[in-house]
């Protein structure tokens, strides 16, 4: 985060910033949890470019991790799922609210393609897998909270702690 801020902070400082400069600052401080900066660069970021798809991933974890609006983020991320560069993080991000709403078939469905197209990432087979063994078993068994245990770890070996401490 820390280099990219720097370099935002320098185009704000000569009046350079652009529409994913902008996004790209409302993310940081969506993330950091300062939630009126990020709404001031995120409303910069619409203003320039309210159809680019960064400016939209911004604007998702906005609603999601500061308004707490699981529902309209999901809305955006249908929105902008299949648009490149962002349909992989989009997919990723619809994934992480399934699995928040407990709808593991779903999630299961959003994830897949993300494992064929990077069948190196151990974590996402790992996820994968455990999205499986949850899917099957029942509501009330070991098997099912052993499941939900191994998304967490998952989560934190890629360092989404969000995901992670959610999950426990």
């Amino acid at each position: 985060w820390e280099a990219p801020y720097r370099l935002a902070i320098g185009g704000i400082r000569k009046g350079t910033l652009c529409a994913r400069g902008n996004a790209f600052l409302a993310a940081y401080y969506t993330h950091k949890k300062i939630p009126d900066r990020a709404l001031s660069f995120l409303r910069e970021a619409q203003a320039m470019a309210p159809l680019d798809p960064w400016v939209r991933i911004a604007e998702v974890l906005y609603q999601q991790r500061i308004l707490r609006d699981r529902e309209k983020a999901e809305e955006i991320l249908y929105e902008i799922v299949e648009e490149p560069p962002v349909s992989v993080l989009s997919r990723y991000l619809l994934t992480c609210i399934y699995i928040s709403k407990g709808e593991y078939d779903k999630a299961g469905d959003f994830f897949e393609p993300l494992v064929r197209s990077y069948p190196e990432q151990v974590q996402f087979r790992q996820i994968r897998e455990a999205l499986s063994s949850t899917q099957e078993a029942a509501y009330f068994s070991p098997e099912r909270a052993r499941g939900i245990l191994d998304l967490g770890v998952s989560f934190a070996a890629m360092r989404d702690y969000v995901m992670a401490e959610e999950l426990c």
